[in-house]
């Protein structure tokens, strides 16, 4: 007599539903034990009748067992039927991980467990051991097989290549027993997600909750993605590198063109990306949905033993896969993977101004068509992008520009923050003093970024314009002549955010980090619509030299790295040096504007003195701007400091600032410089009153 698991139940004209499927084939795996049971009983009569079998081996059990031949049971049949073809969703499996009839009735006997609780004591019976509560290798193997041949036979069913446990399906759990136990003792393990699947449960594997969605996107396939779809290659791998926003959209219009859903998967949500892809991978093959992985940088670096086990799963794949990336694709010999490379890139100005449109129609949100064209033209983002901002926006939110724009670079420019501070500006361009020529500089520089589509796109300057097409500037100076100052109006005035980048995050002792952080900081800076800025520049931009060492060459190598980024980069970036001299000449080509910004002369110092002082600051008659504008010959920076230290020392008095309040601050600062002061800051009519009042404060 053979009771078969899968066949005559899943067999017929039409399928039944899921959890159909599974428990009609539950109900022919209890026929079975049923059967089972009977030949034990029969085999060891007093068995039942003993209530601490399980417990202990006594020595005639010793003799019972000796006496059976080699490699049977009383369990096991003698004749099982072979499994027929299945129903769906077992099709699915069977399908798609290439599994046999066999293998599917290893599956639902392990599955039995996280069904139905009462075959965890079924199971305890039959191996006489109450402790094991799930089919073990051998218990399995007397169920499902015939002769002890055949037992050694369907082994390899359960071997460590095997599509049951190569694909993760089952696994054979051998407990934290020491030594460890053998074969035909470990227990089978199902997936914890196969029930779910197998019963028609809704939504992902939930070990994937946060770092994948399933979409079923469509729309018509761009012409530049027509390599990718029509390429030799079976199942087809594409890796796609450029802005996130074009990655996205690009992944979305390749699963469209193959008429499948999209699994997209981003492998920045975890700590082992190895271990998130396997479960992708299953994932999108019982769903049939292409396998998008974002993020691919997460996955390692290029000949890292991570990045080579994801790509030995992806190598065996049985569906399409779309990576995507910052960065151009490295093939690796190690483990040949063809794919075909696509750069891909945001929609132009114009897409986006009616992706910001049709966005805000969807949410009910009413867009005037000046924020609408500023965001378009600020943000590099994608259809999606544009679709999370709109949505992330309150009912009635006020300044929708300034709330809109914030939700944006946030999607923008993620990494932004970690390697870069924003600098607040407070200050309107009257408060700068520059000579005519240097401030026009200025103003040409924020109107060239106004006027940036209307030349390289609608005019078609493009194609002589530096790689990128970005606005770079160079703004040279002493320290404290309004260098940060400049760049900060500049920003302002285009709606955009100032970042300084923070030269002790980028900068790093290990080989290759500090590119891969400017990577990421012109990156971020580029997709988020801010003005970046390099303070300091000299430190990072600076000539290169002979080689004599090792740290040299890579000194060398990080220098060429800032000059291929430079000229890459399609945003605003501005360099701020107090030494232009240091910087390596190969970075002037790529400038876009340079701006001196030259120690002010007796004029601009007593323009300077006059806007320091705020409408509402108590000043004495007795403050000789002229006087000061002569004698203290200090940058704005300087000057901005020797004022407000005055205005502190009046404050603790109560009183107005006066000329010796001035005189007195200015004092401090020459002595913090560690310059000899001038003749204005000597003598005792200057020192004692100051000394004096500090004393009463």
């Amino acid at each position: 007599m053979s009771f078969p698991l899968v066949r005559d139940v899943l067999a017929g004209d039409g399928p039944p539903g899921a959890a159909e499927d599974l428990l009609a084939a539950l109900a022919r795996l209890d026929r079975l034990i049923e059967a089972a049971v009977a030949r034990t009983e029969e085999s060891d009569p007093g068995r039942a009748a003993d209530r601490f079998r399980g417990l202990y081996v006594g020595p005639e059990d010793v003799t019972r067992l000796l006496a059976q031949p080699p490699a049977t049971s009383p369990v096991l049949d003698s004749a099982p039927a072979e499994a027929a073809p299945p129903a769906d969703p077992l099709r699915r499996l069977r399908d798609t991980f290439g599994l046999s009839g066999f293998d599917l009735d290893l599956l639902v006997l392990a599955l039995a467990p996280e069904i139905d609780l009462r075959y965890e004591r079924i199971f305890g019976f039959l191996h006489d051991d109450l402790g094991k509560r799930r089919p073990t290798v051998e218990l399995a193997l007397d169920l499902l097989c015939g002769l002890p041949a055949e037992k050694f036979r369907r082994r390899s069913h359960l071997a460590a290549g095997a599509p049951l446990l190569r694909h993760g399906l089952l696994t054979l759990d051998a407990g934290d027993a020491s030594p460890r136990p053998p074969f035909l003792a470990r227990q089978l393990v199902p997936d914890e997600h196969l029930a779910g699947f197998l019963l028609g449960e809704p939504g992902l594997d939930p070990r994937l909750d946060g770092a994948a969605v399933l979409t079923t996107p469509d729309g018509e396939l761009p012409p530049e993605l027509l390599p990718a779809v029509t390429a030799p290659l079976d199942p087809p791998r594409v890796y796609l590198h450029g802005p996130a926003g074009g990655r996205r959209a690009a992944a979305e219009a390749l699963a469209a063109a193959w008429g499948r859903p999209l699994l997209n998967v981003d492998l920045n949500r975890t700590d082992s990306a190895d271990t998130l892809v396997r479960l992708a991978v299953r994932e999108a093959a019982l769903r049939d949905a292409v396998l998008g992985l974002t993020s691919f940088e997460a996955a390692g670096d290029v000949g890292s033993a991570a990045r080579h086990r994801v790509l030995a799963t992806l190598a065996g794949h049985p569906g399409p896969v779309v990576m995507a990336g910052a960065t151009e694709w490295v093939p690796e010999h190690e483990t040949p993977l063809a794919v075909v490379s696509v750069a891909v890139d945001v929609p132009a100005a114009p897409v986006r101004r009616r992706l910001w449109q049709e966005a805000a129609e969807r949410a009910g949100v009413a867009l005037p068509a000046e924020a609408r064209d500023a965001l378009a033209a600020r943000f590099r983002l994608g259809a999606e992008q544009i679709a999370a901002v709109v949505r992330a926006v309150p009912a009635g939110s006020e300044s929708l520009y300034q709330v809109l724009a914030e939700a944006a670079r946030s999607q923008a420019g993620t990494s932004l923050g970690r390697l870069a501070q924003r600098v607040p500006c407070r200050h309107e361009w009257s408060d700068l003093v520059l000579p005519a020529g240097e401030l026009a500089q200025l103003h040409d520089l924020a109107d060239s970024v106004d006027r940036r589509e209307t030349v390289l796109d609608t005019w078609g300057f493009a194609r002589h314009a530096q790689a990128g097409g970005g606005i770079t500037a160079l703004f040279s100076g002493p320290s404290g002549t309004g260098k940060t100052l400049a760049a900060g109006l500049i920003a302002r005035r285009l709606g955009y955010d100032l970042y300084r980048v923070d030269l002790a995050r980028v900068v790093s002792k290990y080989i290759g980090e500090t590119e891969k952080n400017l990577d990421a900081v012109f990156t971020a800076a580029r997709d988020a619509g801010v003005v970046l800025l390099f303070d300091e520049a000299d430190a990072l931009f600076g000539k290169r030299s002979a080689v004599q060492d090792a740290h040299d060459r890579y000194a060398n190598l990080e220098v060429a790295y800032l000059l291929q980024k430079m000229e890459e980069f399609d945003g605003v970036a501005v360099l701020a040096t107090n030494l232009r001299d240091n910087l390596d000449p190969a970075f002037m080509r790529r400038l876009t504007f340079v701006v001196s910004f030259p120690f002010p002369d007796v004029a601009s110092r007593r323009s300077i003195w006059q806007r320091l002082w705020p409408e509402a600051a108590p000043l004495a008659g007795d403050v000789d701007l002229d006087a000061l504008a002569t004698e203290l010959m200090l940058p704005g920076g300087h000057l901005r400091n020797i004022a407000l230290a005055a205005a502190h020392m009046a404050a603790g008095r109560g009183d107005t600032i006066g000329m010796a309040d001035v005189l007195a601050a200015a004092r401090r600062e020459y002595a913090k410089l560690g310059k000899m002061p001038p003749a204005l800051l000597d003598g005792d009519a200057i020192t004692l009153p100051a000394m004096e009042r500090g004393a009463v404060s």
